[in-house]
């Protein structure tokens, strides 16, 4: 009771587990009432069971971005960023060329508590420090021609 877990598809904090079933409340407040058989034969993920939890961002910066400053300076807020775990391994590195961008994939280390608040917060910086710093971070545009049909 007052995990968070993920079970046929249903994310959402184990609020009541009775003989039969297992009462969760989802991310919308619904209440979600699964049999025990299901979560006995399903797979069940527990996103409260370890301490500490991985943030995984696929980055997107411009080809024409200076890569070794922009691994520099993900480096540096891995390093830096309140409230990531300094003591474990981070693994920042190019994964692939897209369509538009460089995609490089950022692992860092947090606490479990707070999970969702440090990621919303250091996605927030990691843009702005790319604004600053003159990066471009491409995104899709998509232009729509208009004719008037005679």
């Amino acid at each position: 009771i007052g995990n968070f877990i993920k079970i046929n598809g249903v994310m959402g904090e184990v609020s009541k587990i009775e003989v039969f079933s297992t009462h969760i409340n989802s991310l919308d407040g619904r209440r979600i009432i699964i049999p025990n058989n299901a979560m006995i034969s399903g797979n069940i993920i527990n996103y409260d069971t370890n301490l500490f939890r991985r943030i995984k961002l696929m980055l997107s910066v411009s080809y024409d971005s200076d890569m070794k400053k922009v691994i520099s300076i993900l480096e540096n807020i891995a390093k830096t960023y309140e409230g990531l775990d300094k003591t474990r391994e981070n693994f920042i590195n190019t994964m692939q060329y897209g369509d538009s961008s460089i995609n490089i994939l950022f692992m860092v280390w947090t606490p479990t508590k707070g999970y969702y608040k440090v990621r919303g917060e250091l996605m927030s910086y990691i843009l702005e420090v790319f604004n600053k710093e003159n990066i471009d971070v491409p995104f899709n545009i998509l232009d729509v021609n208009l004719s008037e049909n005679k």
